[in-house]
């Protein structure tokens, strides 16, 4: 009975002992059937990390690219001034004249008798000239007449009649009795003024701004030889005198 016992106890615990071992060797092939996959080393559909592909755009240009060759400025436009045309005369300003030697011989002379005072450049009959600021001067005309002589030290002879001219563009009146003329002829030989001539009328009183007056003073001719004569305007003390050549055409 005992060994029966015994017997029984020693085939159950076999039996046991190889349930175990089963279920160890199944534990095991398991283990190496349906573990994890290796990681493929390289599949071309299979990617460990995904790749970001930057599509880098292009930088833009800073600034705009200049011009290799610069567009030349436009050049600025230079008025043409037409001498005399609408332009005020400045002090002592005038059209040059083209003297003949005689001419300038006398021109030469008077600046040497008065040599005190300052000249305009020698000008022709009928050019205007300031030499004043604003107040400008012409000797409109000068003709040769047979003056006659009624004051004392006149004498009657070949003269010039010269018309003159002021004109006062200042805000002040000018003082025309200041105004005085001179004639002469070669060499500096003055000539005088005959004021008993019917024809005399010199600039007298005061000019006011704006206005303009015309006087006429009656010159006898040097007596020299020569037509070429100057004429000296005096407008006030301290002025500029301006210089008038009278030539046998203009006389």
């Amino acid at each position: 009975m005992r060994s029966s016992i015994t017997r029984r106890r020693a085939v159950l615990l076999v039996a046991g002992l190889l349930l175990v071992a089963v279920v160890v060797l199944v534990a095991v092939l398991a283990g190496r059937g349906g573990g994890p996959a290796a990681a493929p080393t390289g599949g071309t559909g299979a990617t460990t990390s995904a790749t970001a592909t930057a599509t880098e755009s292009p930088e833009p240009s800073a600034s705009p690219t200049a011009s290799a060759t610069p567009t030349p400025a436009p050049e600025a436009s230079v008025p043409t001034e037409t001498p005399g045309a609408g332009a005020s005369a400045a002090p002592g300003a005038a059209a040059p004249l083209d003297l003949a030697p005689a001419e300038a011989a006398v021109v030469d002379d008077v600046r040497e008798i008065e040599s005190s005072a300052q000249h305009t450049d020698p000008v022709a009959p009928g050019t205007a000239v300031a030499p004043v600021e604003g107040v400008q001067v012409v000797v409109d005309s000068a003709d040769r007449v047979e003056a006659t002589a009624r004051g004392p030290g006149e004498v009657a002879g070949p003269a010039l009649a010269v018309t003159l001219t002021v004109t006062n563009a200042t805000a002040s009146a000018v003082v025309l009795d200041d105004v005085v003329l001179n004639l002469y002829g070669a060499d500096g030989v003055p000539g005088s003024q005959n004021l008993g001539d019917d024809r005399s009328a010199p600039l007298a009183g005061e000019l006011a701004p704006g206005a303009s007056a015309t006087g006429t003073y009656v010159l006898t001719l040097p007596q020299v030889t020569g037509d070429s004569y100057v004429l000296s305007v005096s407008v006030t003390p301290t002025s500029p005198v301006v210089l008038v050549v009278i030539t046998p055409e203009a006389g």
